[in-house]
């Protein structure tokens, strides 16, 4: 059986790693108090970040190039299928990115990728697009954007995903907020799973 996926997306500098911890923790205990009463645990998966994890080790790497993102896509769907046994997976950024900097930067054409992008993006459950309001930018040598770039891409995300009938939640809040946001959303997509109620809390 596939897990759920929630994907954590937007524009960089947005809180995505941050919230992405909070949810880690809470899992964590929860699963720890399962344990202690003899339940059942949810299998849970996180996958970092690829695109910054290729940048920080390659910063030389030209970020426009069809072998640069073909690398990319390469990790991202590599660290997916590493995880396709959980109940839950949660994405530090979906595919789809690929083709919305693509966009936003003007690089080379991408169209190869394309078809194997749609198809790891049809995998998605649910997805949260991060608002960059109200969010301090740090730029260091991986997240080079500026802030009127920051929310070009913040727009490009929503039109990307409102073109492609993706459905997606905007999150606003502070990141406590948001984690809380997204726990109660998977417990719900849960309780209407394949999974069935044994593994809910």
């Amino acid at each position: 059986m596939s897990p759920v996926k929630v994907v954590f997306d937007g524009a960089p500098g947005t809180g995505k790693s941050k919230t992405l911890e909070a949810v880690r923790q809470f899992f964590e205990m929860n699963n720890n108090l399962r344990k202690m009463f003899n339940l059942p645990t949810l299998r849970v998966g996180f996958v970092r970040e690829a695109a910054w994890d290729l940048f920080e080790e390659y910063p030389d790497l030209d970020r426009g190039a069809l072998s640069t993102q073909r690398r990319l896509l390469d990790m991202m769907r590599l660290r997916e299928q590493a995880v396709e046994d959980r109940d839950i997976v949660f994405l530090d950024r979906g595919a789809y990115s690929i083709k919305i900097y693509e966009k936003v930067f003007g690089m080379e054409d991408l169209s190869s990728l394309h078809e194997e992008i749609d198809q790891i993006s049809r995998s998605y459950n649910l997805v949260y697009v991060f608002h960059p309001d109200n969010v301090l930018l740090k730029n260091n040598s991986v997240r080079v954007e500026d802030q009127q770039l920051r929310l070009r891409l913040h727009d490009a995300f929503c039109r990307h995903l409102e073109d492609s009938s993706t459905p997606y939640q905007l999150l606003l809040a502070e990141n406590t907020e948001r984690a809380g946001r997204v726990i109660g959303d998977v417990i719900k997509a849960l309780q209407v799973s394949e999974m069935g109620p044994a593994l809910v809390f």
